[in-house]
């Protein structure tokens, strides 16, 4: 399996309403090429906090579309 595949398990199985993983979490979990390669094939994107710092990774339709296909 590969790693962006891993990383659209670890996001899509939560609720929906609760899916999405600061930066900082997947950058220990995860290499930062990975991460960017995803980002760059529009699969996941980033959200900022409301009123804060930092950044929240959280799927695409078209990762969320990949996930579904498993």
């Amino acid at each position: 399996m590969t790693s962006i595949k891993k990383i659209l398990i670890d996001l899509c199985e939560m609720p929906e309403h609760l899916r999405g993983i600061s930066e900082e979490i997947l950058l220990n979990k995860y290499k930062k090429k990975i991460i960017d390669e995803a980002l760059k094939e529009k699969i996941i994107k980033i959200r900022k906090w409301h009123d804060g710092p930092g950044k929240i990774i959280i799927p695409t339709k078209k990762g969320l579309n990949l996930y579904k296909k498993k």
